[in-house]
């Protein structure tokens, strides 16, 4: 069996267990035992996963991470666990990156689960990092997503290349952020940019507020006429209910974005959404060749997806 093919077994059994999950214990046998178990090691081998491991800080003793992931005898990954559900804010955080300073780890993995978030320490060499490179939940994998987590797996890590990868994934991730901000609402700076770059010169603000909804217009375009996919736009008028789901013809694109309900698929190129009381309609689901599911808000985070 395939990686994408076990984590997408995985991802399935995790939506089952959700119910039952009232405890950290709990969630560690149920989501995040079988999750290290996914990404091949051997959750009973102390040479590969050592449970509760011991890192004391300063003069504080005691101090435990949840699961330790060895590589030649080192703690490569260290990986701290909370119930299913918790909010992974800046106070639980702050466990992993004590626990992160006394080992020789590169890699540490927040989560409750479902959502995983992994740290590094790209910033500075002697601490970990404030915010993750990479985030992931396991109920809405992305093909592109299951790649990254492959990095992480026994058989695919090695330490230089998945830190190599790790900086190049955490600047990547920054920089289609910013594109879809400057899609959904370009920037004055964006806009003068562009602006110099067609006229030339001074303009007044009325101009660049006109030539702002061009830019944008032109971004749309542009994206549109470039991306490789269909998207799935609502109809007209409701359709009648049935409990046999709708089918749908083959499709060899990249990705398809699927708005609900859905009426038919059209090329990105040629889109026109039909406006629905006056309002142009969004996208809310984003699917891939291999049936993962990701949702969207809006069609810069379309863009966001299909090009990750």
């Amino acid at each position: 069996m395939s990686f994408i093919d076990e984590v997408r077994r995985l991802s399935n059994s995790f939506a089952e267990r959700l119910d039952h999950l009232d405890t950290e214990e709990a969630t560690k046998h149920a989501l995040v035992l079988p999750f290290i178990q996914v990404l091949g090691y051997a959750i009973y081998d102390p040479t590969e996963v050592v449970p509760e491991f011991i890192a004391d800080v300063g003069t504080k003793k005691g101090e435990k991470v949840d699961y330790a992931l060895l590589q030649d005898g080192k703690p490569a990954i260290l990986i701290e666990c909370k119930t299913y559900g918790t909010n992974l804010n800046e106070n639980v955080l702050s466990q992993l990156q004590r626990y992160f300073l006394t080992t020789d780890a590169r890699f540490g993995i927040l989560t409750d689960g479902i959502q995983y978030r992994l740290f590094s320490n790209l910033d500075a060499d002697n601490k970990m990092d404030a915010e993750p490179f990479f985030e992931v939940n396991m109920l809405e994998l992305s093909a592109s997503q299951v790649e990254t987590l492959e990095r992480f797996s026994k058989a695919k890590f090695s330490l230089d290349e998945t830190v190599n990868a790790a900086r190049e994934l955490k600047y990547t991730t920054k920089i289609r952020r910013a594109i879809a901000e400057e899609f959904d609402s370009p920037s004055d700076e964006f806009v003068r940019f562009f602006l110099k770059r067609v006229e030339g010169g001074q303009a007044t603000q009325a101009r660049r507020e006109q030539f702002g909804r061009f830019v944008m217009r032109a971004f749309t375009e542009f994206v549109r006429e470039q991306a490789p996919s269909s998207i799935g736009i609502p109809p007209e008028q409701t359709p009648p209910a049935s409990n046999t789901p709708p089918k749908k013809e083959p499709n060899t694109a990249s990705s398809e974005l699927l708005a609900t309900p859905l009426s038919g698929w059209q090329s990105l190129a040629t889109l026109k959404p039909v406006a629905v009381n006056g309002k142009s309609p969004k996208p809310v689901e984003i699917r891939f060749p291999d049936n993962s599911n990701r949702p969207i808000k809006s069609w810069s985070h379309a863009v966001v997806e299909v090009s990750g």
